[in-house]
């Protein structure tokens, strides 16, 4: 959640809790579920289920939005 604003809080949805139960992970397509960067506890990420976490899911909205980001950023 260290600086949570400038990562992904602008494409949370007001009503989505912080953090995003588990339980609710198809509800949300995007939210701050806790278990990211190979930790169980104490580290968000976006979206349940995205390519950074499991091969195969295609990446979410907050990492498809990063990666255009990123490309661009050369492409200038």
């Amino acid at each position: 959640m260290v600086d949570f604003s400038k990562k992904w809080k602008d494409l949370v949805d007001k009503n989505t809790p912080v953090p995003t139960h588990n339980e609710d992970k198809d509800k949300y397509k995007i939210g701050v579920f806790e278990g990211g960067g190979y930790h169980n506890h104490g580290v968000y990420r976006p979206s349940y289920r995205c390519e950074m976490r499991a091969i195969g899911a295609g990446f979410c909205p907050v990492c498809s939005q990063e990666i255009e980001r990123v490309l661009n950023s050369y492409a200038r």
